[in-house]
């Protein structure tokens, strides 16, 4: 059951990063946020960011949820939400470039992993003066060259 089949509205920012949705949320005034994401995990496993009325859902909140969903306890709606979609990429990178002035321009290397912050972090950069030297910026969520985990040190040799 998805949720413009019980009457919620669904405002379509596409595939972003996880910081996108949470500024996606304020800027489009929305009463909250979900995203499919495979965050640091295996290609092939994923879940959910939720977030809702300004905070992050995990923990016994999503355990609720989840509850909740397996018993059908939840309202249905008469009428179906409707759908519409916005892209929030160019807004968040003006809203930081709009924000932050760098002392220096800088050199960065950065390695986006193949993960969805290919889309929008090399691009963020250069517009603050940066020059970006891109590793595997090309979103493949088969992770061809190393999984997206940088908090697994043999992923930052490259």
């Amino acid at each position: 059951m998805g949720l413009r089949s019980v009457g919620c509205d669904v405002l379509d920012v596409g595939m972003v990063p996880t910081p996108v949705l949470s500024f996606a949320v304020q800027h489009l005034h929305a009463d909250g946020g979900v995203m499919v994401t495979g965050s640091h995990n295996p290609s092939g496993y994923n879940g959910f960011k939720t977030v809702l009325m300004g905070q992050t859902l995990y923990g016994e909140h999503v355990q609720n949820i989840y509850r909740r969903l397996r018993d059908q306890n939840f309202a249905s709606g008469k009428v179906h939400g409707q759908l519409s979609q916005y892209g929030v990429l160019d807004a968040y990178v003006q809203r930081i470039v709009s924000d932050v002035r760098l002392a220096q321009p800088l050199h960065i290397g950065m390695d986006c992993g193949n993960g969805v912050t290919g889309i929008v972090a090399p691009e963020l950069f250069r517009q603050l003066g940066c020059v970006v030297h891109g590793l595997y910026v090309e979103v493949d969520g088969r992770f061809p060259n190393h999984p997206a985990d940088p908090t697994d040190e043999k992923n930052l040799q490259d």
